[in-house]
């Protein structure tokens, strides 16, 4: 059986071999039609939605999670990921692949590649957002700390007016 593979945190290899069988499974499951309502909403909520994304894994994956006795919740653990190693987003590139792969073996080639630029664009999505991010942290520090100044600058004032207060009101006392 061919398919794509991806590698849990528990270093366990999974293989994702989208099929007919695999996805009446998918179906029968979760009620999610892969095949006949598969559109761009469908896509970005695999795309987006972890909790979804993970059910459809584990699903095509259960006769391999069967085997090795791992539940929904210890696959769904071990996808969590870090800055190396993002289990998850390498699920969801196996995925996708295999349903490209799928669709054009079964002669929906459009759908094949409808799917693939919506995976590209939702990559490169993410790639701007995550730069546009790197751009605001040095703007966020600098904002607080001109904020902090400012407090600081107030705090300051704030404790010198009221100090001279008391140094006039007590140099004139009341009749």
């Amino acid at each position: 059986m061919s398919g794509r593979t991806f590698t849990d945190n528990a270093g366990r290899t999974w293989l994702i071999a989208v099929t007919i069988t695999g996805l009446k499974r998918i179906k029968a499951m979760l009620g999610l039609d892969l095949v006949n309502d598969l559109d761009e909403v469908l896509v970005q909520k695999l795309l987006e939605d972890p909790l979804t994304l993970v059910d459809v894994l584990f699903v095509l994956c259960k006769p391999q999670a069967d085997e090795l006795d791992v539940s929904d919740e210890a696959f769904g653990v071990a996808l969590g990921g870090n800055d190396e190693h993002k289990p998850l987003d390498q699920a969801a590139d196996a995925l996708i692949e295999g349903l490209v792969d799928f669709f054009r073996q079964y002669g929906r080639a459009p759908l094949a590649a409808a799917l693939q630029k919506s995976k590209q664009a939702t990559d490169r999505l993410q790639g701007i957002l995550e730069s546009r991010l790197d751009e605001f942290d040095p703007a966020i520090d600098a904002a607080l700390e001109k904020a902090n100044d400012e407090i600081s600058r107030t705090l300051a004032m704030l404790g010198n007016g009221s100090t001279n207060s008391r140094a006039s009101s007590g140099a004139n006392p009341d009749p």
